[in-house]
């Protein structure tokens, strides 16, 4: 009787999980799982609608995603009205130029749910946050893809699982705010299922197709994502060998493991196309192997010299809403359900051993600055793989909810206890992120505790629909609290409607009339809009991008530009005349009326200026390409101070190596130092042998000097350096006693501690020309700071010689010019042998060809590139194609044909054998 009984109910479960895995099933699993997403998705949008915000996040949101974009939206565009037959390799509007493809592949321009959402009949910002949205949706879309995967079909346990990651803090904090980012929360459950449906199937293709499709969207993500997958793996592999502790089980293992990474190769072979180029631009980028986010040691974190601080913080805000620790982006925001969740597991002896195995490891790397820093590529350190820990934990859900009526009352009495003793602590810590979202938030935790305790006394049914009604209350809980006023506040660092409507527009690159269509030109504004040019289609000089060339970080800092805000933030080129001369910058722009000084050459330009902005003109504007009659090299040029490195390169090239057939020059500087007087200080500024402290932001020196005519002048902070806070924004002002005459600048001076580092051998701040008489200069600091210097010195850099150099420089140009995103075209007539000079970023992708015959592009300028052109009449012709494009789009193809014929082969041959 109990045996016909037993095979009876071992049918009838048999029966279900067959059902479980139909069509049907899956279809009304995701059906449910999209309603309950909208729940929270729409409660966001209300909060949003309701305080008037747009998803357009303060800074990054707006001037990288945002803007990136664009680019998508212009190149489909571009690509359907016909008006472009490909979409472009080298854009002139990303800095002083660059390519798309490698620059842009960090922010969604390869990921297919941007240009999906590209084509949607709506305007740019609603398909914007469309696109965000659906890639929230993924996260949890792909959590349920691995769940199935993995035999866990209890439909109320992976609906909670899935709610339970989407709404977490680390995908809650992330999604509109960095869009990008997201891509590695849909990501990882997709590779982890690729790696289990292979274990358990044998079953290859989903997890080749997710690692293509990880690094086509985002190489950085599928970094990140491609760390844990090893670790996953690994943990996996080795919670079976303990478990089985058998020689031939430590073998297959291995040999399985083995098969697995070669499946990934594979797979990231299949997207060579992309993986190559971005390879290529990451090993060509000033931010690789830079140590920022500088911690005391690579083993435990520190936060103002205290070494407990942090961990006090990250112990108390694992189930905050929207709470970080520290500057390390340590944001998790665990759902409070799976407080008692993941204390249950660790009560069952022999279940989800590798749940806990992960657990743990990655609580243990949370805690570690090396964990942070390998998997940021070994750049600063930072925790932006915590939504890692989300998933575990989603997972643990799913694995709980199912058993939570069997379980045993004195594992479900240790889980309230360690849950109530985790509360109290987080109480005791009272210093520590007080206030209403912690408040809200040890409630929370109670009431699931005494939720969970009180749903375990009832039947599976009961407990596993009360447990999914339970997280979408979290999920709400945890929205409500992150984004409402008077709790987290998130929504306020979104901009609001009226200042998304003119986010780009309200910007003197829009003025009309600078967007260069028929010829090439250069424009730099007194007031940036970072990344504007791009969506205004305006050639510029500043750029806010993670992946750019080497060599324009190399060039602004060896003259210590003061615009190097960040090291990967670079906002023009202070305005200094020579330097916008060798960019080819036509028109200067400022809001109309401004005090400020035009750079020298400027003239103002009535017919382009508006009633907000006036654009002044380059009397002496170079082309795309000019030529030198000499050179330096780059050895001599590096031994010359900052402001005599600007001069020189108004006389001569300057070369990497020796060439033979250029005459070297003897370069001429004009420059010198101006004297200056200490007239006071302010606000708190203590000033010693060659150190300043200031107490408190705002504080200022105040200096007098004399300042002769018709100079741009220079202050330099040599060997500026700041130390016990890793970065402030120091500004300088210049006016004239008794005239309405100001000119100002700034720049951010930081340390190793900073995760945006700038090392600097000084910083020159440009204070404009003209204004002589006596002056005072105001230097103030807006944030604290210890600062130490070498020295303050104010130069003086004479223009009596500026308009002949650049007329020298614009004697022999290149004519009848065309420039494209693929090559530069025109003739050039020369009396001797010249270097031809194109104020272009030099990239390993350019070639060039004189009448038809290809010649060697070197570096020139440190920045640009350049071409020896010998005496006579010639045809110039420059082409462009992305480094290692074609190369990866041969492996790419071949990979993808090998792999059909592979599986051709074997299914004739399975046919075969069957006869």
């Amino acid at each position: 009787m109990t045996a016909a009984v037993s095979k009876r109910a071992m049918g009838a479960r048999d029966l279900r999980d067959k059902k479980r895995g139909g069509f049907g099933f899956y279809a009304v699993f995701f059906l449910l799982y999209s309603l309950f997403f909208l729940i929270g998705a729409v409660l966001i949008y209300v909060i949003f609608h309701g305080e008037n915000r747009t998803f357009l996040w303060g800074n990054d949101g707006v001037y990288q995603h945002f803007s990136a974009f664009h680019y998508v939206c212009d190149s489909l565009e571009s690509l359907l009205s016909g008006t472009s037959s490909s979409i472009q390799p080298f854009n002139y509007t990303l800095g002083q130029g660059s390519d798309i493809l490698t620059t842009l592949n960090s922010y969604d321009f390869t990921d297919p749910i941007s240009w999906l959402c590209a084509l949607l009949p709506l305007s740019r910002l609603t398909r914007y946050t469309v696109m965000i949205f659906i890639k929230l949706w993924l996260s949890g879309a792909m959590f349920s893809v691995y769940c199935f995967v993995t035999d866990r079909r209890d439909r109320a346990a992976v609906l909670s699982g899935a709610l339970s990651y989407v709404f977490s803090g680390a995908l809650v904090y992330v999604f509109a705010r960095h869009p990008n980012y997201v891509n590695w929360a849909y990501f990882l459950p997709l590779l982890f299922a690729g790696a289990e449906l292979y274990r358990r199937k044998g079953k290859k293709y989903l997890l080749i197709l997710s690692v293509a499709l990880n690094i086509v969207v985002s190489f950085y993500t599928f970094f990140i994502n491609a760390v844990l997958l090893v670790i996953y793996v690994v943990t996996v592999s080795l919670c079976n060998i303990i478990r089985e502790r058998k020689k031939g089980v430590f073998l297959a293992e291995l040999w399985l493991d083995v098969r697995t990474a070669v499946l990934c190769v594979l797979g990231a072979m299949a997207a060579a196309a992309v993986l190559l180029p971005t390879i290529y631009a990451f090993l060509h980028n000033p931010r690789t192997g830079e140590l920022t986010g500088y911690t005391e040691s690579a083993l435990y974190f520190e936060i103002d010299g205290d070494k407990a601080e942090y961990y006090k913080q990250l112990l108390n805000s694992i189930f905050m809403p929207y709470t970080t620790v520290d500057d390390f982006t340590t944001y998790i925001g665990l759902l409070p359900v799976a407080l008692p969740c993941v204390i249950l597991l660790f009560t069952q002896r022999k279940k989800g051993t590798h749940l806990k195995a992960l657990f743990v490891l990655f609580a243990v790397m949370m805690c570690v600055p090396l964990a942070g820093r390998v998997l940021n590529g070994m750049g600063y350190a930072t925790n932006r793989w915590a939504y890692a820990i989300p998933f575990v934990c989603g997972v643990i859900i799913t694995e709980v909810i199912p058993m939570l009526s069997e379980m045993k009352f004195r594992h479900k009495l240790i889980a309230f206890v360690i849950g109530a003793a985790y509360i109290a602590v987080c109480l005791l810590m009272s210093d520590i992120e007080a206030g209403t979202v912690k408040d809200a938030t040890m409630i929370a935790l109670a009431v699931s505790l005494v939720f969970f305790l009180l749903l375990s006394l009832s039947g599976p049914r009961v407990s596993r629909v009360s447990s999914l009604v339970m997280v979408v209350l979290c999920s709400v809980f945890a929205i409500a609290v992150t984004f409402l006023p008077g709790y987290a506040a998130y929504v306020e660092t979104y901009r609001t409607h009226a200042e998304a409507d003119h986010v780009f527009d309200d910007s003197s690159s829009a003025v009309g009339g600078l967007s260069t269509a028929d010829n090439f030109f250069r424009v730099e504004s007194k007031e940036l809009r970072t990344n504007s040019n791009g969506v205004n289609k305006v050639n510029g000089t500043d750029m806010w991008w993670s992946m750019m060339p080497e060599s324009t970080y190399d060039y602004y800092n060896t003259l210590e530009l003061g615009s190097v805000h960040q090291n990967c933030n670079f906002r023009g080129l202070d305005s200094r005349s020579a330097l916008l001369e060798l960019a080819s910058v036509r028109y200067y722009t400022m809001p109309e009326g401004g005090a400020a000084p035009a750079p020298a050459g400027f003239a103002l330009n009535e017919s382009l200026s508006t009633d907000e902005y006036d654009v002044y003109e380059n009397e002496n504007a170079l082309p795309i390409a000019y030529t030198y009659s000499k050179y330096i090299t780059r050895e001599s040029f590096d031994a010359l101070p900052a402001v005599e490195k600007q001069e020189a390169l108004m006389q001569a090239a300057v070369l990497e190596e020796p060439h033979g057939r250029i005459a070297q020059a003897d370069p001429e500087f004009s420059s010198y130092k101006v004297s200056y007087n200490l007239v006071g200080t302010s606000g708190g500024v203590t000033l010693g042998d060659n150190a300043i402290s200031v107490t408190r932001g705002g504080a200022s020196l105040t200096f007098s000097a004399d300042i002769p005519k018709d100079c741009e002048i220079y202050l330099r902070l040599g060997g500026i350096e700041i130390d016990a806070y890793s970065n402030a924004l120091i500004e300088a002002r210049r006016t004239v006693d008794g005239a309405d005459f100001a000119a100002s600048t700034n720049v951010r001076v930081s340390n190793l501690s900073y995760a945006w580092y700038v090392p600097r051998e000084g910083a020159i701040l440009n204070l404009g020309v003209g204004g002589e008489g006596r002056n005072t200069i105001t230097l103030t600091s807006v944030n604290r700071g210890e600062y130490t210097f070498d020295a303050i010195e104010l130069y003086a850099v004479p223009l009596s010689s500026y308009t002949a150099q650049a007329s020298e420089l614009g004697r022999y140009t290149l004519q009848n010019t065309y420039v494209d995103s693929t090559r530069i075209e025109g003739d050039i007539e020369l009396p001797e042998e010249r270097l031809l000079q194109f104020s272009v970023p030099y990239s390993d992708g350019f070639k060039a060809y004189i009448d038809g015959v290809e010649t060697d592009v070197f570096r020139s300028d440190v920045m640009y590139m350049a071409i020896t052109v010998p005496e006579g009449s010639h045809h110039i012709e420059v082409r462009y194609t992305t480094p290692y494009l074609l190369a990866g789009v041969l492996v790419s193809a071949a990979t993808v044909l090998g792999l059909i014929a592979y599986e051709l082969i074997r299914r004739r041959v399975r046919k075969s054998a069957r006869g």
